[in-house]
């Protein structure tokens, strides 16, 4: 496992090459998100923090003839290759392999894009579908931003409301999404035209608020109205921005 930084004046970025995990991001020394850890749970490993990369599916575990998805896929537990690296910038690929297609039969490359900008970080998806038969698709990312449970009360969304109670609440939320973290600021969060919808979420011990764009909800990549149909040979993108408004 490498941890690579990547960085542009005062905002910095620290991602994994094992799960292709933003793991940290911080703008003039404010941690915007809770920093990337792993913990054991009724004996499996879980990853908390920073912006784990949901795919080839965002939610629920999908067990089907064809599909064995585990929650969010299988992704972010994947080492990915590191492409290209600059100051600002860092490329990471994931392509198919024995160990995927026992899970998803498709053959695809994908590629993960970071671009440091000042006081923001751009995350770009892009799959291409480098087989013969369509290949379906809800991917979607998961931003973990940090909020103490003793500030939930503080904290501003000017879209919506949100309840803490360990649920999660889905919306369709026109990009950008406006909030305020105590302590931090204001926060823009924007996302691609295929992110149709986005999962609020937060469990009641945690010191966050994950605001997730998806494809869809809780099982999109079986449902035809909602998924992406990729036909052989083409690509989608999937992109999410965060910027600090100072």
């Amino acid at each position: 496992m490498s941890l690579l930084t990547i960085g542009k004046g005062e905002t910095i970025a620290v991602i994994s090459d094992d799960g292709g995990w933003l793991k940290m991001f911080s703008v003039r020394g404010k941690d915007i998100l809770v920093a990337g850890f792993e913990y054991a749970k009724e004996g499996k490993i879980k990853k908390r923090g920073g912006v784990p990369i949901l795919f080839p599916n965002a939610g629920q575990e999908i067990k089907t003839d064809l599909l064995n998805l585990s929650q969010h896929g299988f992704a972010r537990d994947m080492v990915w290759e590191i492409a290209k690296q600059t100051e600002d910038k860092l490329v990471l690929k994931l392509t198919d392999s024995l160990d995927t297609f026992t899970l998803y039969p498709f053959n695809f490359q994908t590629e993960l894009t970071f671009i440091v900008s000042e006081n923001s970080i751009n995350i770009g998806l892009n799959v291409l579908n480098v087989g013969r038969n369509d290949m379906p698709l809800a991917p979607g990312f998961h931003p973990y931003f940090k909020l103490m449970k003793e500030n939930r009360e503080k904290l501003v969304f000017k879209q919506h409301s949100f309840v803490f109670d360990g649920t999660t609440t889905y919306k369709s939320s026109e990009s950008p999404i406006n909030f305020k973290l105590p302590k931090i600021g204001e926060i823009s969060l924007s996302y691609s035209d295929n992110l149709k919808n986005v999962s609020y979420w937060a469990e009641l011990s945690g010191n966050y608020i994950c605001i997730e764009p998806w494809v869809g909800p809780e099982g999109a990549i079986l449902d035809k109205s909602v998924m992406i149909n990729l036909k052989p040979q083409e690509n989608v993108k999937f992109n999410m921005d965060i910027k600090v408004l100072l």
